[in-house]
């Protein structure tokens, strides 16, 4: 199976059986009749779980490595991430650089995938 993976990242390439997934409506709360009080789980292939796994890892194991990743970090707290990027701020204008910043607020995402409420 480790072979299988592999090549599909060498190649650039996710196979299609892979996508695949069969959706299974999850009930949440409230009337059983009305249709917004279901979420869907989606139910996926082992081999595309695994690779899922693959990817995370690696790209779990890169962030750390580079010192990017400090949410979902033992013993860490996001507020770390925040005084990196302020003080990599306070940096770049000491030294006449210019900022960009971009922000992403992905809470409707969240709730739209069922995974916050709001």
């Amino acid at each position: 199976m480790s072979k299988l993976i592999n090549r599909s990242f060498v190649l650039g390439k996710y196979p299609s059986q892979w996508k695949l997934a069969n959706v299974i409506p999850l009930y949440k709360e409230g009337n059983r009749q009305t249709k917004t009080n279901y979420r869907p789980v989606l139910l996926l292939p082992c081999l595309s779980k695994l690779c899922e796994d693959v990817v995370f890892k690696r790209l779990y194991d890169y962030l750390i490595e580079i010192g990017f990743q400090s949410g979902f970090r033992p013993g860490d707290l996001t507020v770390n991430q925040l005084l990196y990027l302020v003080h990599q701020i306070y940096l770049a204008f000491e030294q006449g650089k210019e900022i960009r910043v971009v922000y992403l607020d992905i809470i409707r995402l969240l709730i739209v995938i069922g995974i916050a409420d709001c």
